[in-house]
């Protein structure tokens, strides 16, 4: 959907950044399950919309592609540790380009850095 929209907004490439592991974290108090890791289903979906051309693809967690990145940003996708949101904002906020958007994935769930990192440190959410 990302996708679709940078495409049909001329946003340039979404940057996905997800280091596809097949651990899923289902809340803070669960220890985190296995399950396959989800990286061709990713890139088949893209081949199967005709987005591919849309989206770059760092198979990776966010601090290893913020050591190295090069350039501005309009649109940002972060999935992976939950718990990194405010770490992922504070690397990647230098490379945004003006009006840009970051999503991150799961952040209106129960996990407490996505809403620190929207909403504030002692927000109620």
């Amino acid at each position: 959907m990302l996708a679709s929209v940078a495409r049909r907004s001329g946003l340039g490439q979404v940057v996905a950044i997800d280091p596809h592991a097949g651990l899923s974290y289902l809340d803070d108090h669960v220890a985190p399950a296995y399950q396959d890791p989800t990286f061709s289903e990713f890139l088949a979906s893209l081949k199967f919309t005709g987005l591919e051309e849309n989206v770059e693809a760092r198979r990776d967690f966010s601090r290893n592609v913020a050591a190295d990145w090069p350039r501005r940003i309009r649109l940002l996708w972060i999935d992976g540790d939950h718990s990194g949101c405010k770490e992922n904002y504070d690397l990647f906020s230098p490379y945004l380009a003006e009006g840009a958007v970051i999503a991150f994935h799961d952040w209106l769930h129960t996990f407490e850095g996505p809403i620190r990192v929207v909403c504030g440190r002692d927000s109620p959410l």
